[in-house]
């Protein structure tokens, strides 16, 4: 039998403790709903109302979230960049506001903001408690003034409270393994590598966002960070890293920092699948037919599955037909990634995956239509 580390045992007894909690609390909403009603023939259809009130409250409570990132950011000299609840996203590019579509799997929004310009001495705290805050407080107060048993609306607000309360709570506690604001806040203030991948992090995504290609930004941002606990933020910027070596053309140096990234403690599942999607993008835009291979893991055919529409996908659609052969399905998928481009707000990530696109079409001599 495989032994497991303290630190995956703790990181499952949390999720196992946090999901009872989330069950009872769902439990005991659903009971406040049907006990709401005023005859046991109404309870059916109050329980039907509570899942639709619930389905309601998410995006509400995703928005709520990213406002409370947005107001604390701003509040302590960060820049709007970009706003994004579900597919809509709502960026800054050029001093005008735009508006683009897509989705990052696990995530219901995100709120991306330009950091203070020094990326030694910057206010990191409030920021990153600022989502879960904006859960807490306004949840906290829905359950201090209304009851679940006072009627369907009064049940709604105080449903819509408890559930916003215990987001903001899970969100802002610091669980092992996984990218929460409560997890990134307490490894940024135990570490200044992690107060650096932080904000190196925000500012190539401003930069992108601004049209600026990886290898056009300052060296300095994608430097090796200094010793220190970093977790998933350290992970973040050695997959930028190595992007920012493809971006020079520097491709054998690219693929074996893509290694490297896979191997760095704190990856978490999104940012491995998307480390993996764009190394082997580069493999087959370098002829390696073979490195598609990597495609074929349940997690990473989830994850394509999911972010199918990003013009990074499209890009290894493309690669990836041209490599079978495929001409039909690689000049739609190239058709394809001309049309989400255009919408996608990291315009500065779109060249390079674009060439590496038409590098691999060049190698298995499948020509654009």
């Amino acid at each position: 039998m495989r032994a497991h580390s303290p630190k995956r045992l703790l990181k499952r007894a949390g999720l196992i403790a946090l999901g009872m909690a989330c069950g009872f609390a769902l439990g005991f909403a659903l009971g406040a709903f049907a006990d709401s009603a005023p005859g046991r023939r109404e309870a059916l259809p109050a329980l039907l109302a509570a899942f639709g009130c619930a389905a309601l409250c998410m995006p509400l409570l995703v928005l709520l979230h990213e406002a409370g990132h947005l107001v604390c950011g701003l509040l302590t000299g960060y820049r709007f960049v970009s706003y994004r609840i579900q597919s809509h996203v709502w960026y800054r590019r050029g001093g005008k506001l735009c508006r683009g579509r897509y989705l990052i799997p696990g995530t219901g929004g995100q709120c991306l903001m330009a950091p203070p310009q020094t990326e030694e001495r910057f206010p990191f705290v409030l920021y990153n408690l600022g989502g879960g805050l904006f859960n807490i407080v306004p949840g906290a107060a829905l359950l201090a003034c209304t009851s679940p048993y006072g009627g369907f609306f009064p049940a709604f607000l105080w449903c819509f409270g408890l559930l916003g309360a215990l987001l903001g709570v899970i969100n802002l506690l610091p669980l092992p393994g996984m990218a929460t604001d409560g997890r990134n806040l307490l490894t940024a203030l135990r570490s200044r590598a992690a107060r650096l991948a932080f904000w190196r992090s925000l500012a190539v995504n401003w930069q992108a966002t601004e049209g600026v290609r990886l290898r056009d930004m300052p060296a300095q941002w994608f430097a090796p960070l200094p010793a220190g606990e970093t977790g998933a933020l350290g992970a973040g910027c050695a997959v930028l890293a190595a992007a920012r070596l493809a971006d020079e053309g520097r491709t054998g140096e690219a693929l074996a920092a893509y290694d490297a990234a896979l191997r760095t403690p704190g990856l978490v599942p999104v940012q491995k699948c998307e480390a993996v999607c764009d190394r082997t993008l580069l493999a087959l835009a370098l002829g390696d037919a073979a490195a598609a291979a990597a495609l074929d893991a349940p997690d990473v055919r989830r994850y394509r599955k999911a972010t199918a529409k990003l013009p990074a996908r499209l890009a290894l659609a493309a690669a990836e037909a041209a490599s079978r052969g495929e001409r039909d399905a690689a000049a739609a998928a190239c058709k394809a990634f001309d049309a989400a481009a255009a919408r996608y707000p990291a315009a500065g990530e779109v060249p390079l995956y674009r060439e590496l696109m038409e590098k691999a079409l060049a190698a298995y001599a499948a020509p654009v239509t």
